[in-house]
């Protein structure tokens, strides 16, 4: 989660707030596929943030050891995306 967090420079109250229905994966006009999240920012205002194919690889991995699929969308979207060690609360 460490890599995560430092590849998209997330603020930690982002992070502890953030569930995975707030991750997108969009076509751009390109053609090419884009990962990015919506997160609740400062003054409670939405912003984009996007996401490296490595910040989501890392994610992909965190989710595997916190026993969740690691196809992303196939988890709850209410599922936090940092959780505590009892994997019950966000």
């Amino acid at each position: 989660m460490l890599d995560f967090a430092y590849m998209t420079g997330m603020r930690l109250a982002e992070l502890s707030a953030a569930k995975l229905g707030w991750l997108r994966h969009e076509q751009l006009d390109d053609g090419e596929w884009a990962w990015s999240i919506m997160v609740l920012g400062k003054r409670n205002k939405w912003r984009e943030v996007p996401l490296p194919d490595a910040a989501v690889d890392a994610l992909r991995v965190y989710l595997d050891i916190r026993g969740l699929r690691t196809e992303i969308f196939e988890n709850d979207p209410e599922t936090p995306l940092i959780a505590k060690l009892s994997m019950e609360a966000p």
